[in-house]
């Protein structure tokens, strides 16, 4: 059984293994660099208030620019199966969400969903958005009505579902995220777009803006009907996001992840996994674009899988440890890409223990 699953955790022991993890992602500067000064202390801070007792996250997952002022958002990622009820926090009542945590976990259809805390570290907020996420190949929309209701949000509902029912072919409804920490509180919410309707987009790309125009989304100019044909032409499925306000109007925006291929990514090999295939191509486009700076050559110096021995009580545990990036999102707006960020994710896994009485 996973370390990170099952061991009794104090803590600070949830920090130390943050700071574990992060340290070996931001040395030789990186830290100021890549993901802003002083981003360990403030993520520390709030993994401390978050963290649950008797479980720790499942990953961390790190979200930076590619360009302008180095700074970092954070996700702390639980798996709702590993969760028990009465949730204790190590502190308070994890930012107010404790009854809408409680509420989920009694609900048996939500066994197998992650629970996302997403921290706009970056923006100085100090409570997070709660994302609740479906296992990706089997995922519906099911569940939000209940989350909306949990989350004392019902009069998003109805605009909410009917945004999932305009969903265009080959978009597949995905998860919704209450951004209750940013302005107006906006509702994000994703489709999975079929690798079939990529290739359509290939050699029509006038349908992705028609499936575009269902959400707002309309007067394409020149610039992104270049861009979105670039993105299109790698005949990748793809993650798309949008947003939606309570008065039912969608934000003026939206989001594009490629799937990279995460499972061929190996953080050993951080040159060749970054300097070749889809990952290559976003990063490429995100400089031509003007979205990206020399720093995107610090993200493989970033990436690493190693095995150590750490200290947990008196017990000795080797874990493997890992950091590599997982995605590289391009947001639009009206005039065009606004916005590249990688998306990375720290995780350790136990091998083996050694218990001392």
């Amino acid at each position: 059984m996973s370390h990170l699953m099952t061991a009794k955790i104090e803590e600070t022991g949830q920090v130390r293994d943050f700071r574990r993890l992060f340290t070996r992602a931001a040395k030789d500067g990186r830290e100021e660099e890549l993901f802003g000064s002083g981003s360990l202390e403030t993520a520390a801070e709030v993994i401390r208030r978050v963290s649950i007792t008797d479980v720790l996250p499942l990953f961390y997952h790190l979200e930076m620019p590619l360009l302008g002022k180095p700074r970092m958002d954070l996700f702390v990622e639980y798996a709702c199966s590993s969760i028990r009820v009465p949730v204790q926090f190590a502190e308070g009542d994890g930012y107010g969400w404790l009854t809408f945590v409680e509420n989920c976990l009694r609900d048996e259809a939500l066994r197998e969903y992650m629970l996302n805390f997403a921290f706009d570290l970056s923006e100085g907020q100090q409570r997070p958005n709660i994302y609740l996420i479906p296992p990706f190949r089997t995922a519906t929309v099911d569940y939000i009505p209940n989350m909306l209701e949990r989350l004392n949000h019902t009069n998003r509902t109805e605009s909410l579902m009917a945004a999932f029912r305009a969903a265009p072919p080959g978009w597949k409804p995905y998860y919704a995220g209450l951004m209750e920490a940013r302005p107006d509180s906006p509702v994000r919410f994703g489709f999975q777009v079929s690798q079939e309707r990529m290739c359509q987009y290939a050699e029509d790309i006038s349908l992705w803006k028609k499936d575009l125009s269902v959400y707002g989304k309309g007067a394409f100019g020149e610039t992104i009907t270049e861009q979105l044909s670039l993105l299109a032409r790698e005949k990748r499925p793809c993650d798309l996001d949008l947003n939606i306000y309570p008065d039912g109007s969608f934000g003026d925006g939206f989001g594009v992840t490629l799937d990279p291929g995460i499972k061929r990514l190996d953080p050993r090999r951080p040159e060749e996994m970054m300097g070749s295939g889809v990952m290559k191509t976003l990063l490429d486009l995100a400089e031509m674009w003007q979205l990206a700076d020399a720093r995107r050559e610090l993200i493989g110096k970033a990436c690493y899988a190693v095995q150590r021995v750490i200290r947990d009580g008196t017990d000795r545990v080797r874990v493997a440890d890992v950091s590599k990036p997982y995605a590289i999102k391009i947001r639009f707006n009206a005039d065009g890409a606004c916005l590249a960020k990688v998306y990375m994710t720290l995780l350790s896994r136990e091998l083996e223990r050694w218990t001392y009485e």
